[in-house]
C-alpha cells in the first residue's frame, strides 16, 4: 500500500509540475487537432496514460489533456472534448469490469455520476466560451492544487 501512495503523490506532483511548467503551451489557440500525424510519441504516451487509468486512474484525466495538448498538438478545448470521452469509455470498461465481479457500490456510484453528469455539462458549456482556455487551465490548477494540499495535511497527521 505504501508503495501505491507513493506513486500516487509522485503522480500528483508530476502532474502539477507539467501544468505550471508550460502554461503558454496549454493556452495556445492556434493549434488544431488535425495539424499534427499522432506521432509514435503520442501512441507511447497514451497507452502509458491508459495504463495508469487502469491501475490507479488518479490524474489520469490530467496526464491525457496536457499529453494531447503538448505532445499531440491538440488545442485545449479541443483536448479537452477528448478526453471527456475517453475518460468516459475507460470508466465504462471499468463498471463492466466491477459490476461482473459484484464490487460495485451503488450508493456511492450513482451520486457520482449524477455529479460527472453535472461536471461534464458545466465543463462543456465552459469549454464552449470566450474565455474557454483560460477556465480549463484554471480549474486544472485549483483541482490539482487541492489534490496536492489535501495530500500534504494527510501525510502531516500520519
Amino acid at each position: 500500500m505504501d508503495h501505491i501512495r507513493l506513486l500516487v503523490h509522485i503522480a500528483l506532483l508530476l502532474a502539477l509540475a507539467l501544468v505550471l511548467l508550460r502554461p503558454h503551451r496549454l493556452l495556445a489557440a492556434d493549434r488544431l487537432a488535425t495539424a499534427r500525424m499522432v506521432s509514435p510519441q503520442l501512441q507511447l504516451l497514451m497507452a502509458g496514460v491508459g495504463f495508469w487509468t487502469g491501475l490507479i486512474v488518479l490524474d489520469a484525466a490530467t496526464y491525457l489533456l496536457v499529453g494531447l495538448v503538448l505532445v499531440g498538438g491538440v488545442a485545449l478545448q479541443q483536448a479537452n472534448a477528448i478526453k471527456a470521452v475517453l475518460i468516459g469509455l475507460a470508466s465504462l470498461a471499468s463498471l463492466a469490469v466491477f459490476a461482473r465481479g459484484g464490487e460495485l457500490d451503488w450508493g456511492a456510484a450513482l451520486p457520482l455520476m449524477l455529479g460527472s453528469a453535472l461536471g461534464g455539462w458545466l465543463g462543456a458549456a465552459l469549454a464552449l466560451g470566450p474565455q474557454a482556455r483560460q477556465w480549463i487551465y484554471r480549474l486544472l490548477i485549483l483541482a490539482l492544487s487541492a489534490e496536492v494540499v489535501v495530500m500534504l495535511v494527510r501525510q502531516l497527521r500520519a
